[in-house]
């Protein structure tokens, strides 16, 4: 089954003009090195930005059907009430937390909710953002397989995680993730499928990188105060980002099955999704370019 993209809903509203130029500032001061010398800098600072110049999609180019999941997964929790523990494992920015925020708020929902990630970065827009809507949320800078909390999780939600675990880490981030979650508690993420071996990550190729670049230095004009920047600075953004960007490929739906049946977690939900192609003439990793992903939600 490979259903195209849901009809749109109505969604959060994220301050993105606001926000994207405060992500590039704290990229540079606060965005981690990792131990292969590499820096997140180029990806958390240019996310925002190029979300606003419609180059990335958020939340995999499908957040109706996060949304959908995550409004299903609190509606059937609201006639017991209480208040209802959920992690964001991993982010770039804030949009999780508001899709979140707004699927609980659709059902009347309260939610406690942990962003948790290995780069400050974005655990500093995720506190931006909740600063804004004048509530709470608990941030956590670490490796999600140390994330040791004393209570458990009814809910983890994540978006294109696994990209960054190669074949022989994924059986522990399961794990992990199982051992997180409360009894009955869910998993929900999404990840493109990419027809490659899951052992070798993919990046840019070096004409994808300049005709994104380019791109991205003409698309520069739209760009509005206080998110602005002249078109010789986004290029060369652009050009860090591509060079940054390598994830170990998904190749099927198959692997998830493998990882989900040996953490002992159950699938409620596995499907293709089709992506929103936000730019339709690019192409490369983490771009809004209308590729096929996997939608899976587990439970425990």
């Amino acid at each position: 089954m490979n259903p195209g993209p849901m009809a749109p809903r109505p969604g959060p509203v994220e301050p993105l003009a606001q926000s994207a130029a405060l992500a590039r500032a704290w990229a540079a001061e606060l965005c981690v090195h990792h131990g292969d010398g590499a820096c997140c800098d180029a990806y958390h600072g240019f996310w925002q930005t190029m979300r606003l110049m419609r180059l990335g999609a958020t939340l995999g180019g499908h957040p109706a059907h996060y949304l959908e999941a995550m409004t299903a997964w609190a509606a059937q929790l609201h006639p017991h009430g209480g208040v209802r523990r959920v992690l964001i494992s991993g982010c770039a920015d804030y949009s999780m937390l508001a899709h979140l925020w707004h699927a609980g708020a659709t059902v009347g929902v309260d939610l406690h909710v942990t962003v948790l990630d290995i780069c400050p970065t974005p655990l500093r827009l995720n506190t931006w953002y909740a600063e804004r809507q004048g509530r709470p949320v608990h941030t956590v800078c670490a490796d999600v397989l140390a994330h040791r909390p004393s209570l458990g999780y009814d809910l983890i939600v994540t978006s294109s995680f696994l990209g960054f675990f190669s074949p022989k880490a994924r059986p522990a981030l399961f794990q992990a993730y199982r051992h997180l979650l409360r009894e009955g508690g869910q998993l929900v993420f999404s990840n493109r499928l990419r027809a490659a071996p899951e052992d070798v990550p993919v990046g840019f190729t070096p004409e994808q990188a300049e005709s994104f670049a380019d791109m991205a230095a003409r698309l520069s004009a739209d760009l509005s105060p206080p998110a602005d920047l002249d078109a010789g600075r986004v290029r060369s953004m652009a050009l860090a980002f591509a060079r940054h960007t390598r994830n170990y490929p998904l190749a099927s739906e198959q692997t998830v099955t493998e990882l989900a049946a040996g953490a002992g977690l159950s699938i409620r939900q596995s499907s293709v999704v089709q992506s929103a192609a936000m730019r339709p003439a690019i192409s490369g990793p983490t771009l809004g370019d209308g590729s096929r992903y996997l939608f899976v939600v587990l439970q425990r």
